[in-house]
């Protein structure tokens, strides 16, 4: 027994100690995180709407950018000169509580950019953030934060490993092992506790199947709106992106200005991304408004765990 182990425990068993300790906190929160991110265990594609799809592919401004595609193509809306969307019908029919909220803005004369600050479409795109989430497609904040738990609990072994080797520092004795193992302890934890996914692997799922049993909506196929129809346009901007719009309406989308990175390289290898809108970024930006760890080593009667 080694009288002068730091808090009574020799280096070496507490270093087998912390490491199980680990071992059963990561393994428990990998464990938890899958199950809570996993979603229902199928999702049929004629379940998904063209809004939701948009909504799981790019977030609210892909599902206001859905919906302006269905309205164009349902001829209601137009846009004005000076680039702001101006309504000329009344609501189509198969129109969802978005569309209404969408159409209803542009009854003044709103920019795209100022569309999600309308309440109606605020709250009509929170009524489609609801549905995703009842659906178990989009990742709540009360799931998000049952999941960071493990997380935390990684972080605190990481705090008590900061205690340990502080304490080892000033019984002179040696932390190199147990520094070793704390690092990629903290990046873990870190990673675990700042990656939240926005939405489930079941979402995952769903959005690769739909874009294949979709793929003639796609912009490479160079697809006809006026023969797919309204809804098909607005299910080829949910799952394609604005790009979709583009290769379909470029006018529309110019005068509306709707967002489209264009990438770009140059001479000297490096990459420029440029925006439909008019304004330029570099460096990967995206001009939108929008590991395991384990121990193998053994440690000699030197106390490697302070």
């Amino acid at each position: 027994m080694d009288d002068g182990a730091t808090w009574g425990i020799p280096g070496p068993t507490f270093l087998w100690l912390y490491l199980g300790l680990i071992a059963v906190v990561l393994v428990g929160t990998l464990v938890r995180r899958r199950r809570l991110f996993a979603g229902p265990d199928s999702v049929r594609v004629d379940q998904l709407t063209p809004q939701q799809a948009a909504y799981l592919s790019g977030g609210p401004r892909m599902a206001i950018y859905a919906s302006l595609a269905f309205l164009r193509q349902s001829h209601v809306i137009e846009t004005t000169q000076d680039g702001r969307l101006q309504r000329r019908g009344g609501l189509p029919a198969g129109s969802t509580s978005l569309d209404a909220a969408v159409l209803h803005a542009t009854s003044n004369s709103a920019r795209t950019s100022q569309l999600s600050a309308d309440r109606a479409v605020a709250a009509a795109l929170e009524e489609l953030r609801s549905s995703l989430e009842r659906a178990g497609l989009v990742v709540s904040p009360d799931v998000a934060r049952s999941a960071r738990r493990g997380a935390h609990v990684l972080l605190a072994l990481f705090a008590l490993g900061l205690l340990r080797a502080w304490s080892g520092i000033r019984n002179d004795r040696p932390i190199v092992y147990l520094v070793l193992v704390m690092v990629p302890l903290l990046v873990v934890g870190l990673i675990l506790l700042l990656r939240r996914p926005t939405r489930t692997r079941a979402a995952d799922r769903a959005l690769v199947d739909a874009r294949r049993h979709y793929f003639h909506l796609s912009p490479g196929q160079q697809p006809s709106w006026a023969t797919y129809g309204a809804t098909s346009a607005a299910m080829g901007v949910g799952l394609f992106g604005a790009a979709a719009l583009w290769s379909a309406d470029p006018a529309f989308a110019a005068e509306a200005q709707i967002e489209q990175v264009r990438r770009t390289t140059g001479a000297d290898g490096s990459t420029t991304y440029s925006c439909s809108t008019g304004s330029s970024c570099s460096g990967g930006s995206s001009c939108g408004g929008g590991s395991s760890c384990g121990g193998g080593s053994s440690c000699g009667g030197g106390g490697c765990g302070g």
